[in-house]
């Protein structure tokens, strides 16, 4: 990991090691380095000195015309961008869960989709990812999760405001949405395994 490490300023290097797991630090790590490779590939426009945070836990550039977002699960790593708009994205591992803990955070009609549905646990976490994306991109977090209703496969609303959902398909096992305030026409998905 140290090799890795060194590829990152200081600051964020402190970031991942605040992890007491390995695995949360590799997640951690990696999450950077996709941000990374997306500034080099915008042109160096920003570096990862400036990156921020809000008191949310969003990270964000100042001044950027562009936003984006880092999901981790088991292990898989993914990074979401976004042009003049705002947007979230969630990946799930399906995992061995008591679900039915989470009922408080769907409508009725959400839970009773997910109960009566062939595969329950993955369609929980389907909805989950979609949740989870949403949130991410208004940047609350949880304090708008009980707010947040799927309407439709493309659209969600987060206490009052309408989001465009993009639920992808990663890999096999997982689940992962997309969200952003703006319309969702392309979705690219580059995989960085070797980088």
């Amino acid at each position: 990991m140290d090799d890795w490490l060194t590829k990152l300023p200081s600051n964020i290097q402190e970031n991942v090691l605040q992890y007491k797991q390995e695995k949360d630090q590799w997640r951690g790590l990696g999450g950077k380095l996709l941000l990374r490779e997306m500034l080099l590939k915008i042109g160096d426009v920003f570096s990862l000195e400036q990156l921020k945070e809000t008191p949310k836990g969003k990270l964000f550039f100042e001044g950027a015309d562009f936003d984006f977002n880092i999901s981790h699960s088991g292990e898989m790593v993914v990074l979401a961008v976004q042009d003049n708009g705002v947007c979230g994205i969630d990946i799930e591992l399906h995992r061995t869960i008591d679900y039915s803990i989470f009922e408080r955070n769907f409508t009725n009609t959400e839970w009773n989709t997910i109960m009566n549905a062939e595969d329950s646990p993955r369609q929980f976490f389907d909805y989950w990812a979609i949740k989870e994306s949403v949130i991410k991109a208004d940047g609350r977090g949880f304090e708008v999760l009980g707010k947040t209703e799927i309407v439709s496969n493309n659209k969600a609303i987060c206490d009052g405001k309408t989001y465009h959902i993009s639920p992808i398909f990663i890999t096999d096992g997982y689940s992962s949405c997309v969200a952003s305030d703006r319309e969702i026409t392309v979705v690219d998905i580059f995989n960085l395994t070797n980088f």
